[in-house]
């Protein structure tokens, strides 16, 4: 995922002006981070066979990204 050969979060977010719609912006940095640390509504897919990374360690990664990622834009 984002630590283990996946795109670097902040390459994702350098590729938001890819996402227009009839030449307007659609794509909001803000909103995606707050969408990628909100886990209340995902099912804990924990217990499926054949899961390589607990969910928990998922949840704890996306969120130290996001974190890191806020820190470097706020200093």
């Amino acid at each position: 995922m984002i630590t283990n050969g996946g795109v670097p979060l902040e390459e994702v977010i350098a590729a938001k002006s890819r996402f227009v719609l009839d030449g307007e912006p659609v794509f909001s940095e803000r909103m995606f981070l707050q969408q990628l640390v909100y886990t209340e509504d995902v099912e804990d897919v924990g217990t499926r066979e054949g899961l390589r990374v607990p969910f928990a360690d998922v949840e704890r990664s996306l969120r130290a990204a996001v974190a890191e990622y806020a820190r470097k834009r706020l200093s």
